[in-house]
C-alpha cells in the first residue's frame, strides 16, 4: 500500500514538470516593485518609470529582453471583472463570462516566451493618447467569440485601477497560460501597462544564461528613485519548484516510509524462510536421500517464502484500489487505480521476494544428506 502511494505520487510529480505552463519558465529572472502612489500618480509618470527602468535593464550584461506585468503566472497579483462586449446587450445574471486582467508592458509577453497565435503583440505606440487595445487569450476568445475571429472585436472589462477603462479593440491572440501547474487555464486578457495601469508590476528578465545579480538590479532601480525596494527577487524555475513543493514532500515523506517499509519485508521474509528451513534441514536431508533433486528442493522453498507473499500482494493491491480515491486530492493528472503504478509495485515487491527466498533456497538444496541422517 506504500509503495503505491510513493509510484502514485512519483508520476504525480513527474506529470507536474510536463505540464505546459505556455511560457518558459528558463533563463527568466524576476522581482517586484510597488511604486509610492502618492509619487506616480498618472499613467505617463508610472509607465514612464517602467520604461526608463526596462532600457537600463535590457542593457545589462546577457538580459535579452525585460518586461513588465500585473497578475504574473506563479506570482502574485490578481483582478478581474465582467467582460462585455459592444453591440451586445449585458449578460443575465448567472451568464457573465469574467476576464482576468493582466496590465503589461510591451515586452512582456515575448520575454517570458507566450506564443502569438493571430495578430500584434502589445507595442510602445499603445500608450494613453492611443485607441485602447488588448491582447486575449485563446480561452477568452473561443468563450466570448465562439466560431468568430475575435481581432477586431471590441470588449470591456468591468474592473480598473481607477486610470479610466471603455472599450478596447483586440489586436491580438495568445495561447493559454496557466497561473500554476494544478489549474486549468482561465479567460486571460492583456492590456498595455500604459493605458491601465497600476503601480505595482512583476518586472522579468531574459538572459543568455546566468541571469543578473540583485545587487545590479537594485542599483538600476535606485538611478532612477532611490526610495523603491526590489522584492521577491527570484527566477521562474525557482518559483515553479517552490509550486511543486508540497507534492514534493509528500512524494519524500510517502517513499522513505515505502522504502523502509519494503526493505523490512524483504529482511523479515528472509529471517523466516532462513528459519524455517533450518528448523527443515533433517526433512531435506531425508528427500534428498530418498531421491529429491536440489531444483525440487529450490522449487519447495521458494514456494514456500512466495505463498504468503502471493497473499500479501492480493491484499495489498485491493486495499490499494479501496483506498486510492483518498489519495485523490494529492494526485494530478493520474488515476488513483493507475495500473502501470500498481503493476510495476506489484513486480517490484515480488522481485524482493524472490532474492529474500532465495539464498536459503539454495542454502536448504545444498544440505549433505549424510550429515542430515547421521544427526537424526
Amino acid at each position: 500500500l506504500l509503495l503505491a502511494g510513493a509510484g502514485l505520487l512519483l508520476k504525480s510529480f513527474d506529470q507536474l514538470y510536463r505540464v505546459d505552463m505556455g511560457f518558459n519558465s528558463e533563463r527568466v529572472t524576476r522581482f517586484t516593485l510597488d511604486l509610492p502612489g502618492a509619487q506616480y500618480d498618472s499613467l505617463p509618470e508610472m509607465a514612464g518609470f517602467y520604461r526608463l527602468l526596462e532600457e537600463r535593464l535590457a542593457a545589462l550584461p546577457g538580459v535579452q529582453s525585460v518586461g513588465s506585468v500585473f497578475g504574473p503566472p506563479l506570482g502574485r497579483g490578481s483582478i478581474s471583472g465582467d467582460v462585455l462586449i459592444e453591440g451586445m446587450p449585458e449578460p443575465e445574471a448567472g451568464n457573465e463570462h469574467s476576464g482576468n486582467i493582466h496590465s503589461t508592458t510591451p515586452g512582456y509577453l515575448r520575454t517570458v516566451g507566450m506564443t502569438l497565435l493571430r495578430g500584434r503583440w502589445i507595442e510602445p505606440h499603445d500608450v494613453i493618447d492611443a485607441p485602447l487595445v488588448a491582447v486575449v487569450s485563446e480561452t477568452f476568445a473561443h468563450q466570448n467569440f465562439p466560431g468568430e475571429d475575435a481581432i477586431g472585436k471590441r470588449v470591456e472589462v468591468t474592473a480598473s485601477f481607477g486610470y479610466g477603462n471603455g472599450y478596447r479593440t483586440i489586436v491580438g491572440i495568445v495561447a493559454d497560460v496557466q497561473r500554476t501547474p494544478t489549474r486549468a487555464p482561465i479567460s486571460d486578457v492583456y492590456f498595455p501597462h500604459a493605458q491601465f495601469g497600476p503601480v505595482f508590476l512583476t518586472v522579468s528578465m531574459a538572459s543568455d544564461g546566468v541571469g543578473p545579480r540583485v545587487s545590479d538590479v537594485q542599483r538600476e532601480v535606485a538611478a532612477l528613485d532611490p526610495g523603491i525596494p526590489v522584492q521577491r527577487f527570484e527566477t521562474l524555475t525557482d518559483a515553479m519548484s517552490r509550486e511543486v513543493a508540497p507534492t514534493r514532500f509528500y512524494l519524500l515523506m510517502v517513499a522513505t516510509f515505502a522504502t523502509v517499509a519494503m526493505l523490512l519485508a524483504a529482511v523479515g521474509l528472509y529471517g523466516v524462510v532462513a528459519y524455517l528451513m533450518a528448523q527443515r534441514t533433517k526433512e531435506i536431508g531425508v528427500r534428498m536421500a530418498l531421491g529429491a533433486k536440489r531444483s525440487q528442493v529450490v522449487s519447495m522453498v521458494l514456494g514456500q517464502g512466495l505463498r504468503p507473499t502471493l497473499i500479501g500482494l492480493g491484499v495489498g493491491l485491493a486495499l490499494a484500489l479501496a483506498l486510492g480515491r483518498v489519495a485523490q486530492s494529492l494526485l494530478f493528472q493520474v488515476s488513483p487505480n493507475d495500473p502501470l503504478v500498481l503493476a510495476a509495485v506489484a513486480a517490484m515487491l515480488l522481485v524482493v521476494a524472490l532474492l529474500a527466498s532465495f539464498l536459503p533456497a539454495r542454502r536448504a538444496s545444498r544440505v549433505d544428506p549424510m550429515s542430515a541422517l547421521r544427526a537424526e
